[in-house]
């Protein structure tokens, strides 16, 4: 936006430009409102009933089951629209629109559906009806407990009631043939279900299906729906995977340009060249609409609402929830926009400054009647061009899903909010970043215009290649072209233009369903929206009327410059480093952190406290019993013999193998009612704690075996997945539960104590399919029971599993969330977010004051990107374990190298290096008389550093004993109030890496550098601005109180959560106050002891040679310091040497 001194003057220029951008949006809007529909098909729905007429309805159904013993009246009720996009997409894309449409719409086949929820908070009981836009019932579901009472009637008993109901929904049953049945054996009543096929109905391979469950006498659940085939399900996945993999990719190239912003930001700030007020204001506007538009959709949320919280907690959840994501979003988006406005103000003088886009002389101004123009053409060249990309497109073959033409944003009670959100939030955003951060900033690098508005635009438009659209890059190719044109209006007409354009787009498209309505509600709405839209042109339309704009050189960013710059000159002392060390020119010496003789002599006694403690104090925990008789390469071994034992052959299969802990609500609930010694005795001899599980797989084919092995070599089962349509035995059920029974014969298994509680059968197309759950009749734990599972493919029994089935109403109370735990874990949020925020407007200010020295950081930060390479090159073991098998292994490797590698490295390099050079500078300037991580690093590696050394070593090994023997405590404290199982000990960890003591000594180098950095930043700011011994004692106290009573659901549970931190805090803070106090090699040190000895203790004690093996190494090399000490440092003498710290 250009301001001229001349009011009311247009160039010629300028009047043949603005009247050729009114054209094209004037011919793009021609185009646009004609060929929309042709362009952008929607599919068939005929509304017959309304959200209102269509919860009414549900109503009298429901009133008509259960003999008229069910009244609506008593229950909440919600009614929401929802579609079954599977059956949708896949009608269109194999019928085509017109044929889809006919079965849509007739409600031939039922995708669209009306579905209406009652229910009552803390009840489990409760009723789901779904109808069609017609209002015909096609779904029905009437959840009640596990132990309601029922009649238990056999299969043939429950399966007139079936087809009684379905008559009474006017099925025709001679058009339908059963194919499935199920059956479920509850304590008090059993549950059938039965599964109808349509005979001559399909729609290319998809069949439709009627399923109707029966539970006890009563029909109480029913569904229509529309069966699409596996394989085309695994083909439209392979076909979305190249979306998936396109948007990483831009993924990648967004989060590029994100660590350039960042880079900027803190180098304009150093630099004093960044102002707050624009971003600030941005941000603030999106997250007053985001928690307008959470507050407003409230209402909807109840169809997903959990019964077993209450609603006052559910509500409060989504409130605390939005406000935090809402402050959040704010925060990243002030960002943003500072960066971008700084390099937008220095690259665009000419321009008028973001922070004066809305003052009084910027609204009066030529430049803003220009932009807002401009801003409004746009959006309809927008439209006519992508009416006529998809219409030419669609000649090609480009593909896009027909639209819906209902939202439930019409049924909030303000429903021009959605839109209106929607657009301010990828305006926003998405303007700050890909126009007025990124167009300057690679301009200036660049030096080349074009490339400058095309890349943005390139990773702008692919990072929306997730939508269905087909081919994968359509849409990319699409939205490139868009941002192309925003980018040069951006350029001429300032970053006002492309906000609006964005923005208006946005919200007309989204908020187009307003219009679709007869409401004169919903039609006021949308003039709502669209009046919105336009309130960025009023002050134009009102200097337009006049016949007078005012020119003020004052708006621009020229002036914006002069004024940072002239504050600069003002004060120039804030330049000056925050607060430096002493002058002297000497580093002070770091032999100062000695110990004296009286601690020193502490220190051993706590190692010997400790030692005793760990002997005398024996506390069962959870899974102690836990060991590794086989390694990972063994139990691949096992897994293959029992393959080729069955007469698989298992060379053309890839292999990968895991670990994987099997533990659940089982666990709480055994040891709540029965104690820890049967927990641990129970998943010793009947539970699965742990497992290997391998995998063998092929790219591409749905076929794959996965074997569970145990930890002791054994097998303990194993699944064999295959297509739908692969052939098999067709087994009745008496048939298929022979063959069950005989598997569990030859794993040693006898069935005689228990009863058969489910039964399953699925129908394929060449075979047929069973699963079978007995239970155990004669052990059980209060009302929990044991239970053992198989499946029957054709002929084949696999996956057999024992577990252990915690009672329904049990699990329910377990899972309930109060208030006060909601209110509790909201306040620890936002108290949090208030330390981060906090935390980043210091990082801020260190960075303005030249405080911040970035050589030691980025050095650590290369350190540990370079152990995260190791840590990822040396578990490559378990490189497939994510793969499905539905992406080409091209797409899969491309997509983890771009994420686990380049992403994952990155934001480790960026994170590191932000928080060494904040602790760092923190520690610096908060003791600027004592040596510097630098004075550190440089008395380290120089000599006459032994007995701060020596210090360091006795704290570190000290505390390899006293943190165990600290967890002894707070495991006397569990045993104490009666927390579920202790802690729970796990599996030895890093048992799939390839050397397992690499991956612990990587582990142990990070926590060097990362914990020590960590502790220093938070424990630096505690002391530095909470300097009353009160104020830090209460602001931890209210912490571990939120944090307890967050979790807690008995005051025994929240004595524990409170005193477990509460001792290791006090146990830490005497240990830094009165031992570690400034001898930084004794962090370090002590977290890199610490880590070596944990994990080298935990590989040790295993039963298999390999990882004994690994974890004497890793113990080794934790006493390679004391070694280290003791045969090379002692040889060096013990003066203190003067030396400089590390500059920049």
């Amino acid at each position: 936006m250009q301001a001229d001194g001349t009011p009311f003057s247009f160039s010629r220029s300028e009047v043949r430009a603005l009247l050729l951008i009114l054209l094209a949006g004037l011919v793009g809007l021609v185009v646009g409102v004609r060929l929309y529909r042709a362009a952008f098909p929607e599919a068939s729905i005929d509304f017959k009933v309304s959200r209102e007429e269509a919860q009414r309805l549900a109503g009298v159904f429901l009133r008509q089951q259960g003999g008229g013993a069910f009244d609506p009246a008593v229950y909440r009720a919600t009614t929401v629209f929802r579609h079954d996009d599977n059956a949708k997409v896949y009608l269109e894309r194999e019928l085509g629109l017109g044929q889809a449409n006919a079965l849509m719409g007739s409600g031939a086949v039922a995708v669209w559906r009306w579905e209406s929820r009652f229910f009552r908070p803390l009840q489990k009981e409760e009723f789901r009806v779904s109808l069609s836009p017609s209002g015909r019932v096609i779904g029905y579901r009437h959840e009640v407990e596990e132990k309601a009472a029922g009649a238990n009637l056999d299969r043939a008993e429950a399966q007139p009631i079936a087809e009684n109901f379905l008559s009474s929904l006017g099925v025709p049953l001679a058009e339908y043939t059963l194919i499935e049945g199920t059956t479920n054996k509850r304590d008090n009543r059993t549950d059938h279900t039965f599964t109808w096929e349509r005979n001559g109905f399909k729609a290319k391979e998809a069949t439709y299906r009627l399923s109707v469950t029966v539970q006890g006498d009563r029909a109480d659940g029913y569904r229509e729906f529309l069966k699409v085939p596996e394989a085309w399900q695994r083909d439209y996945q392979t076909l979305r995977s190249k979306n998936e993999l396109t948007q990483t990719v831009a993924m990648v190239l967004f989060v590029a340009l994100g660590i350039a912003l960042v880079v900027v930001l803190l180098t304009e700030l150093r630099r004093k060249q960044v102002t707050w007020r624009f971003g600030l204001f941005a941000g603030v506007l999106v997250a007053v609409t985001l928690i307008g538009a959470v507050l407003n959709s409230l209402p909807l949320t109840l169809a997903g609402y959990p019964t077993q919280q209450p609603l006052s907690s559910f509500y409060a959840g989504q409130v605390i929830g939005a406000i935090i994501g809402a402050l959040a979003l704010a925060g990243v988006i002030a960002l943003i926009g500072a960066a971008g406005e700084t390099v937008y103000r220095q690259g665009h003088p000419g321009q008028v400054a973001p922070r004066k886009l809305f003052s009084a002389a910027s609204l009066r101004s030529k430049s803003y009647f220009e932009a807002s123009v401009v801003g409004y053409a746009i959006p309809m060249i927008m439209l006519g061009y992508e009416v006529v990309f998809y219409l030419l497109g669609r000649k090609v073959g480009v593909w896009a899903p027909a639209g819906i033409k209902h939202t439930d944003a019409v049924s909030t009670a303000l429903p021009w909010i959605y839109p209106l959100t929607v657009g301010l939030q990828a305006s926003i955003f998405e303007e700050f970043v890909f126009r007025l951060f990124a167009i300057p900033f690679l301009r200036r690098h660049l030096k080349s215009t074009f490339l400058a508005v095309f890349l943005p635009a390139v990773v702008w438009a692919f990072g929306h290649s997730n939508y269905p659209q087909q081919p994968f890059f359509i849409r990319g190719v699409e939205i490139t072209v868009v941002g192309v044109v925003l980018g040069y209006a951006f350029l001429r007409y300032g970053i006002l233009s492309t906000l609006i354009a964005h923005y208006v787009f946005n919200a007309l498209m989204v908020g187009l369903f307003l219009f679709r309505s007869t409401s004169l509600y919903f039609w006021t709405s949308g003039v709502i929206v669209v009046g919105l839209m336009l309130v960025p042109f009023v002050p134009s339309a009102l200097s337009l009327a006049r016949r007078r704009f005012e020119a003020s050189p004052d708006i621009l960013n020229a002036a914006a410059s002069g004024a940072v710059q002239a504050q600069l000159e003002v004060s120039p002392a804030e330049a000056a480093p925050v607060q430096e060390a002493p002058a002297e020119g000497v580093a002070p010496d770091v032999g100062e952190a000695a110990l004296t003789p009286g601690r020193v002599k502490a220190i051993l006694g706590v190692a010997v406290v400790s030692a005793l403690l760990l002997a005398a104090v024996q506390v069962e925990r959870f899974l102690d019993f836990l060991r590794f008789d086989v390694n990972r390469e063994e139990a691949v071994g096992v897994a293959e013999a029992f393959l080729k034992g069955r007469g698989v052959e298992t060379s053309p299969f890839r292999r990968v193998a895991t670990t994987s802990l099997h533990t659940g609500l089982d666990v709480r609930y055994i040891w709540r009612f029965a104690g820890l010694d049967t927990l641990n005795d129970v998943y010793q001899r009947r539970l699965s704690a742990l497992s290997w599980q391998v995998r063998f797989f092929r790219p591409l084919q749905k076929e794959e075996y996965t074997v569970r092995v145990g930890p002791d070599g054994a097998l303990q089962g194993y699944t064999h997945a295959v297509e739908e349509k692969a052939p098999g035995a067709t087994l009745s059920q008496e048939e298929a539960m022979v063959v069950a029974r005989e598997s569990f014969k030859k794993r040693g298994v006898s069935l005689d104590p228990y009863k058969l509680v489910e039964a399953t059968n699925h129908k394929r197309d060449n075979r047929m399919d069973h699963v079978f759950v007995w239970e155990d009749s004669t052990t059980k734990i209060r009302e929990g029971a044991f239970r053992m599972r198989v499946t029957v493919q054709g002929d084949e029994a696999m996956g057999w599993w024992v577990f252990f089935k915690v009672p329904e109403a049990w699990e329910r109370e377990e899972m309930k969330q109060t208030l006060r735990q909601t209110i509790l874990g909201g306040l620890l949020g936002l108290l949090i977010f208030g330390v981060v925020v906090y935390l980043v407007v210091l990082f801020g200010k260190q960075v303005a004051g030249r405080a911040i020295r970035w050589r030691f950081a980025l050095t650590a930060a290369a350190i540990l990107a370079a152990l995260g390479l190791v840590g990822k090159l040396n578990n490559l073991t378990t490189f497939f374990a994510s793969y499905n098998t539905t992406q080409s292994l091209a797409n899969f490797l491309t997509r983890a190298v771009a994420t686990n590698l380049l992403l994952g490295l990155a934001g480790m390099f960026l994170l590191s290096a932000v928080l060494m050079a904040f602790s760092e500078s923190l520690y610096r300037t908060a003791f600027p008389e004592r040596p510097s991580v630098g004075d550190w690093i440089r008395r380290i590696r120089g000599r006459g550093a032994r007995i701060v050394l020596r210090d360091a070593l006795l704290l570190a090994y000290a505390a390899c004993l006293a943190s165990p023997a600290l967890g002894r405590l707070r495991d006397l404290v569990n045993v104490l109030f009666r927390v579920e199982a202790g802690r729970e000990t796990g599996p030895a960890p890093f048992v799939t890496a390839w050397l397992p003591a690499l991956d612990g000594l990587r582990d142990g180098l990070s926590d060097a550098l990362l914990i020590p950095a960590a502790f220093a930043l938070v424990a630096i700011v505690a002391l530095r601005y909470l300097k009353r011994p009160v104020w830090m004692g209460g602001s931890i106290a209210v912490f571990i109180i939120l944090g307890a009573g967050a979790g807690a659901k008995t005051w025994a549970a929240f004595f524990a959560g409170v005193l477990g931190p509460a001792l290791s805090l006090a146990v830490a803070w005497i240990a830094v106050a009165m031992l570690y106090r400034h001898n930084l090699a004794a962090y370090v040190l002590t977290a890199l002891l610490l880590a070596l000895t944990r994990a080298g203790w935990a590989l040790a004690t295993q039963a298999d040679g390999f990882y004994r093996a690994n974890g004497v190494a890793l113990l080794a090399l934790a006493a390679l310091p004391a070694v280290w000490y003791f045969t090379v440092a002692g040889r060096r003498t013990t003066e203190a040497r003067a030396l400089k710290p590390l500059t920049e």
